[in-house]
């Protein structure tokens, strides 16, 4: 798996990871138009949005996969 984009908090002295479209839906094992349901229609994950680009919280994702549990 690819990197985490890190970019840092500005309330907080730790960096807020970020994972990319692409790392969210090999991280998950879900298709494209999985993803685009669960962000745009049925909000199950937040999106942050940099320059065109859509970028999720590691801690989003991961907090999804302890509460499908």
């Amino acid at each position: 798996m690819s990197e985490l984009i890190t970019f840092p908090k500005m309330t907080d002295d730790k960096p807020l990871k970020l994972m990319s479209s692409k790392q969210v839906k090999e991280y998950l094992g879900i298709s494209k138009s999985t993803l685009n349901r669960w962000v745009n229609e049925e909000n199950v994950i937040p999106k942050i949005k940099i320059r065109n680009k859509l970028y999720f919280k590691r801690d989003d994702i991961e907090s999804l996969l302890t509460y499908s549990e």
